[in-house]
This record gives structure tokens, sequence and C-alpha cells, in this order.
């Protein structure tokens, strides 16, 4: 699992857990350091702009002429906009971003000296300008990583925006300075070490505002985690500029360097050391917990105070400006309020930015236990969207909200099984190969995913068109082909059904979330299991809670442990140059501290010669490095897409293909969503709460009132095998509707009802639809396994099928629904003995609404835990 922490830019994510090509988990982790976008490459001696940039008299010292608040921009509508979540904030600290709930949060807070818009165009966001010089002669300074002088070929000279105020600015404190130091101590390989920079003097700095001190200090920090590649040095250049030594122009100057958050130096100076080896400053000796690493920003998780995290973001969590104070509240809400004096509504009108002032006063995100309480609370109106894309099955309840709108977005994520390659026999190259032959990727994203899949066994998304090649292999279910690379594996046989590496049975386990919390991944991995099966291999489930499960993984990378054999995951991939992704996933130099890696490797033929896995791990190390370190297109282009031929044919992952992101929308409440952005949920959300405006107040009228009623052709409880149909009726009050459209969903847990017609329906003349149905394949379907891994039965399966009417073509028609409640019995039941309640809860009602005056129950399902 990929569990990079540090990340400072709005980038890319790993998620947990994730068989479910939609809703892949409520955890989502973030990976790595890519950015998405075009930027320019500069040679020579050159000046900005990139795209608009700010006058070079933005530097003087005049303050420019200022509106008052953001309420008080034209644009401005007020509101408080509501997103449900239903995961947790693991930390508040933009080094140990690892979930998307963290990254709603954090990346409100804080901002780049540039930005990448949707539309992939670099701009200026905290810089106005630029300029650079090619330097030939005398080029070396001073690099903190080294602790000696390096060679550097450029310097740019980037000029910050005046004026720009951290949220914990104050009148009172507006005048507060502090001398940035051109002598530095620090500790460098654990023994103290100090620096004299004659590049620049003692320099005074404006406490409470944005400076060239915060940049630097920022750097300082971030450069140790491979945050700004090929860049030696960052020093002041006066308070307002600061000048970058690079030492080579690459591709991710820009993306990546430029777009590293700016945290204030005057919060953060106090924190500037860590008890984690390899990093800046690290100090032999402390406890862990209070330095930059791993400080926790003082937050306090009773109260949702977090006095540490001062940004200058549009949305705030901490502020001395008289607004109220936003609250992050595990298992509760996360509020945030508007950036009174966000910088953006201050820019020159020319740079365009001005565009970008929030409209809306308030970001609210109550949590909710379960996705079905959450679009429960969506169809009441209590929210205006989800913080993850629902799953297909709850379309049918969206679809009947008054004012929703779907918006279908190509997902950044794909699923994914994790192949931990330092055990036997995952550490033989075919073995793994096989694994993916033998894994139904069509099923899954056909039956599971109900069709919202892009099969592709490729690392990079397919959206990211630069960079994807559509001509890299892709592994489909093929027994045949399977069977044939188990065979040529020296040592491993099938003795009678059982396969064997020399001579011990092949048995693998794979980790996954609990099946209350993902019920996909279950039925995702039961579907894997008999294919495999028919390999003769034994699996075994072991449910766990995320964050065991990628605590086991990380502690695997990192360690010869080996806590994991085979971990149910997922990643968000990033829209742009990959080359930093890649670099994580194969150099373990980059990828083990941060838990990224995905070897060792094992042998492979490559252009006909077959090289051993330490010849792989050389090949890949000598093909990132040219990849991070290139300035053309075209070069970055070519060895990306190489690449993913080889990770590919290397196997070390299962892809079980990227999703569709189904985004609710409320736009009774909200309007102006943007539909631009491509890229991962989150910082598609990012760019919404730039955009989305307040609508009027205005009062909802329904020509029709449709009522739905639902006959069952036979008992609620069903067996194997057993075929049955719903009748679905739809009135109008007490006439019937013709040619409305019933949408059929179906609520279940570990599946087993197969249609036999379509899930959308059409009524006849009468207001008549019928939904036939097949009960299946319940007998292999209802297992799962204890915490020892002895399999336990499961007794039946609570299933509700829900019918929803509508009129196509009308937008003022008022939904009915009706729902029927199954209980499906496998054929011959199994014994009572394993029906403990150790392992099984009873099926439970967890929500239930009313709609155009029909019951609707939301979700009810047998949980199981162990």
């Amino acid at each position: 699992m990929i569990n990079i922490r540090t990340i400072m830019n709005k980038k890319k994510f790993v998620i947990a857990m994730v068989f479910s090509l939609l809703m892949l988990g409520s955890a989502f982790v973030i990976s790595a350091l890519a950015s998405g976008g075009s930027q320019p490459v500069l040679t020579g001696n050159q000046s900005g702009p990139v795209l608009n940039s700010e006058p070079s008299t933005a530097t003087s010292n005049t303050p420019w002429s200022m509106p008052t608040t953001t309420m008080q921009e034209p644009s401005y509508t007020n509101g408080t906009f509501k997103m449900g979540i239903d995961c947790n904030v693991n930390s508040l600290n933009p080094f140990q971003e690892t979930t998307y709930c963290d990254a709603y949060v954090v990346e409100e807070l804080y901002d780049g000296l540039f930005n990448t818009l949707p539309s992939g165009q670099v701009v200026p966001w905290l810089a106005t300008n630029y300029s650079v010089e090619h330097v030939t002669s005398n080029n070396q300074t001073y690099d903190l990583l080294t602790n000696k002088t390096e060679n550097y070929s450029y310097v740019y000279t980037i000029h910050l925006r005046p004026y720009v105020q951290w949220t914990d600015w104050t009148p009172a404190n507006a005048s507060q300075t502090y001398t940035f130091s051109n002598v530095l101590h620090y500790y460098f390989n654990g023994s103290m070490t100090t620096h004299v920079f004659k590049s620049y003097k003692n320099t005074t700095m404006k406490k409470y505002y944005l400076q060239s001190g915060d940049v630097v200090q920022s750097f300082r920090m971030q450069q140790s985690c491979g945050d700004w590649p090929n860049v030696v040095s960052v020093v002041p250049d006066g308070n307002l500029s600061v000048k970058v030594y690079v030492s080579k122009q690459t591709l991710l100057l820009f993306s990546v360097d430029f777009e590293n958050n700016v945290l204030p130096y005057h919060i953060w100076i106090k924190h500037d050391f860590t008890s984690v080896d390899g990093l800046y400053n690290y100090t032999p000796g402390i406890t862990s917990g209070n330095g930059w690493y791993d400080w926790n920003m003082g937050w306090n998780t009773a109260t949702g105070r977090s006095p540490g995290s001062v940004g200058t973001g549009p949305f705030m969590v901490q502020n001395s400006y008289g607004m109220p104070e936003g609250a992050i509240i595990p298992s509760h809400v996360e509020t945030m309020y508007v950036n009174p004096h966000y910088f953006v509504q201050y820019a020159n009108k020319t740079s365009g930015l001005r565009k970008y002032t929030p409209k809306i006063y308030e970001i609210d995100e109550p949590f909710y236990s379960s996705e079905s309480s959450m679009i429960a609370a969506y169809q009441k109106g209590q929210i205006d969207t989800t913080s993850l894309a629902p799953t297909p099955n709850f379309l049918p309840q969206i679809q009947s909200t008054p004012g929703s709108y779907i918006y279908h977005k190509t997902s950044s994520a794909y699923g994914y099984l994790r192949l931990n390659t330092r055990v036997a026999p995952m550490n033989v190259t075919a073995f793994r190969q096989a694994l993916n032959y033998a894994t139904p990727t069509a099923y899954i994203a056909s039956a599971i995913s109900d069709g919202y899949a892009i099969l592709s066994s490729d690392p990079v998304n397919p959206e990211n068109t630069l960079y994807y090649n559509s001509s890299a292999p892709e592994y489909t279910l093929n027994m045949a082909k399977a069977k044939s690379l188990i065979k040529s594996i020296p040592g491993m046989v099938n003795v009678s059904g059982t396969l064997e590496y020399y001579g011990k049975p092949v048995t693998l386990t794979i980790q996954t979330t609990v099946g209350s919390v993902a019920p996909d991944n279950i039925e995702g991995i039961d579907a894997t299991e008999k294919y495999w099966n028919e390999l003769g291999i034994t699996v075994n489930l072991k449910e766990e809670a995320f964050t065991t499960l990628i605590s086991n993984i990380d502690g695997t990378i990192s360690s010869n442990s080996n806590l994991y054999q085979i971990g149910d995951l997922g990643i968000s991939t990033a829209i742009g140059d990959p080359a930093l992704d890649c670099r994580e996933f194969l150099n373990p130099k980059y990828g083990i501290p941060t838990n990224a890696y995905v070897g060792p490797f094992s042998s492979m033929t490559v252009n006909g010669k077959l090289l051993n896995g330490t010849q792989v791990q050389d090949l890949f190390d000598n093909i990132t490095a040219k990849i991070v370190n290139t300035d053309s297109l075209s070069t970055a282009e070519k060895l990306v897409k190489n690449l993913q031929t080889l990770m590919i044919e290397q196997a070390t992952r299962v892809n079980l293909g990227y999703g569709v992101d189904l985004i609710p929308e409320q736009t009774n409440t909200f309007t102006n969503y943007s539909h631009t952005n491509p890229d991962a949920v989150y910082i598609y959300w990012y760019w919404q709460f730039f955009s989305l405006e307040k609508t009027k107040a205005t009062a909802v009228k329904y020509p029709y009132h449709l009522t739905v009623s639902a006959a069952l052709s036979s008992s609620t409880t069903q067996y194997d095998n057993e075929t049955s149909t719903i009748t679905f009726t739809v009135t109008n009050g007490t006439a019937p509707v013709s040619g409305a459209t019933v949408l059929v969903g179906i609520s279940a847990t570990y599946g087993g009802i197969f249609n036999i017609t379509s899930t959308t329906l059409t009524t006849n003349s009468n207001g008549v639809a019928q939904f036939k149905y097949e009960v299946k394949d319940l007998n292999t379907l209802l297992e799962t396994t204890n915490s020892t891994g002895a399999v336990v039965h499961v007794s039946s399966e609570d299933v509700n099928i829900t019918g929803i009417a509508e009129l196509k073509g009308s937008t003022s028609v008022g939904p009915g629904n009706a729902t029927v409640e199954l209980t499906l019995m496998p054929n011959k039941p199994v014994s009572t003995a394993n029906y403990t309640t150790d392992y099984i809860v009873a099926g439970v009602v967890v929500a239930v609404v009313v709609v155009a005056g029909a019951a609707f129950v939301v979700m009810r399902k047998p949980k199981i835990k162990s």
C-alpha cells in the first residue's frame, strides 16, 4: 500500500480496499507526488509569464487597493454546503495526509507558489511572476541534503504576492517581524552541523504575512521528502522573492516543485526537527510526535480545534479574523469557514485569479456511519453531496431525489490486489501472471460494479491520455493460459487438485476490510476464489480494520516481517506527469521510506534477454531516473509507456480496472457546478468550492404525485436457483401511469440476485412493469472466514429490491417507490453450529425514509465481524 505522507500539493492518492470499482472503500490513502497538467520548459535566459502573471512592480512595498472581505465580493452568495462523509481525518499535518478525508480538509488550508488549473494550465498562485537565468560558471551552492556544495545550472527568481495574510493575522500583530538568519544550525546524519549562507544576508520578515522565509522553511522540510526533485537550494532574495537553484530543468519543475504547499515559518519553526532518521534535521534521542514530520498540529479531537492549522487557503480551520473556528471532530463533523481575506480577490484584474474567490460561507461535512445512512440523508435534503462516489446500487435512490444531478466521471482510481513478492511462490513472475489471468475482472466489472468500470491492467489512468499506453498488454480471464504458466514453474505441481510448490500446498491469504464496511470487496474475492481454487490454490479471507491492513503492508515494506500475502486495496492515479509515481513504486531508495515500493522484483525477459531480479531492479532505477530528470516531453512519454508494459509483465499487482465516479449534486440548493476536472474526486471538489453558488430558495411544485406498489410472485424467503417476479404498479393518484420508467435497485451484501429482464423497466398501459430475477450461487456466496481462518457459513442473505418511478422529459415529477424485502437461503442449510454470535450479527434496518408517501428501507443486511 502506498502510504506516502509527504504530499504537499494537490496530487494523487492511494486508497484502501477495493473490489468495487465505484465505491473504493471509505478510507483512501495518499500515494504519490506527480501532478497533472502541461507546464513550460524553459531554456536560456527567459522571463515570465507562465500564462498570466503580475507585473514586476508587485514586489513593491505599497499595499494593493483592496475591498474589505470575501463577503463583499459581487459574486459572493453565502450558504453552507453540506458534504456527507463516511471516513475520518487521520491527521491534519500536511506531511501525514493519508486519507481522502484528510485531503478534503488539508488541501483547503494551504496554497502553493503555482497551481494547476482543471484545464491543465499552470498559473502563478502565491507567486506573481518569475525570471530564469542560465548559469555556466561559478555554479555551485550549498545543498543541505548532502551537506556540501552541489552544481546548479539555472536560477529561478520567483516573486511573491505581497500582503497575503496567514489566517492568524490580526490588526494588532500585523507589524510584528522576525529575522531570517543566514546561519543554519541543523543535524546532518545525526550530528550537529552549521552552515553560513553567503548568497543572502539576515533578512527581516513580516511574521503574519507571506514572506520568502516561509517558502525557504517549507522547502527545507519538503526537500528531504523528495518533493523538490532537481532543486539544490532555495534562499531568500529580500522578503518578497526567493531564488531557486536548479541542477536541471525538468517537466516536474512547475507542476511539482513550485506547487508544494507554503507553510508559515512562525508556526513550523517551533517544530524544526524530527525523530525520523533520513529526514531534514533528524535529531537523535528525541521522542516522536512533536517534530515537523509527525506533529499533530495541536489538534484536539474532542473539541475539533487545531491551532497549528494556519494557512493562506480559501477555507480555514484556525483563524484570528473573528470568524467561527472550524472543527474537525472524528465520527461527528468536519467544518471549515471561508477565508474572508483570500488573496485572489486582491489580484490584479489581468491575472484572471479573482474568479476563484470563494462564493460560499461554509463547508460542513457531517459524518455517517454507513453509505446507506448517508444516501438517506441526501434523499431528505440534509446534505448536498457525498465525499465519495456512491455505489451503483444506490443510483435509484439518488435519481429519485428532487433536484438531484448525477455527474458521471471516469474515476482516477482502480482497485487492485497487492501481491507480496517477498514470499514464495509470489516471488515467481510466472505465478503472479497466472493469478492475473485467473482473475475474473470482466465479471467483477459487470456484476459487482454494475458495468460502471473500465477494464485495464495499466497503472496509468486511461484518462491520462498523454502518458497512457493503449498498446500495453492486458490480462483477461484465461484459465488455459494461467494453467500453462503454473505448469512451467519448476517445483510447482498439482497433486489431486491441490497445487504444491516444492512439496508444500499453496495457500494464499487475502487481507481486506470487514464486509460490513466494504461488502463489494467480499463479493469480488468470492468470485476470484473460484478460479484460483481451479488452479489448486487454497484461498483464505482475512477481514481487518483498514488501519490494521495498512499497518501490515507498511510494516512488510519497511521490514522483513511479511505481515501480509495479498492486500485488497486501490489507488487513485494522477492526471499528468507520472514520473514521481513511477519512481516511488519502482525505486526502493524512494519507495521504501514512504511505503510505496511494489518490489522486490523477479526475473523476466526484456527485449529477448532474460534478466534476473537484480537486473530488473537496475533497469527500473535507470528508467525512472531518466523520466524524473528529462526536460523532453516526447522522451518522458516514451519512457513512461515502456515502463507500463514492464510493470504489467512484472505483475506485482492484479489490476481490477478503473471505475466511473457517480457524483451526486443537489442543484436545488447550489448551482454553478463545473464538470471539467478529470482528476481525483477530492481535487474535483477543491475546484468546485471556488465556483459553487447558493441558489435562491424556490418552491418545488409537482404536477404529478407518483406512487408505486410492489407485488411478489413468491414467498419473501427464497432458495438457491429459484426464480421470481416483482410486479411494480405506478399510479398518479388512482390513475395508472403508462410509459413511466421504473429503476430497479438491489441492495445486498453478498449478491445472489441475477436479473433476467433489466433494471430499467417501462410501464405498460396499465401502469405495470415486471422485474424477473433468479437466486443464484448462494452456496458459494454465503461464506466468510473467522479470525482463525476457518470457513464460516452465513445462514442467510437479506436483500432489498427497490423500484423507483420517474417520467422522462419532465423535471417536475414527484418520485414514488416501493421496496420488497427478501431473505435468501442456500438449498442445503448448513450446520447451525457455524452460526455463532462471535461471527454473525443479525441483520438490522439502519435507515428508513419516506419518499412520496412510500416507506423505503435504505439498507438491511447482516454484518460480519471477525
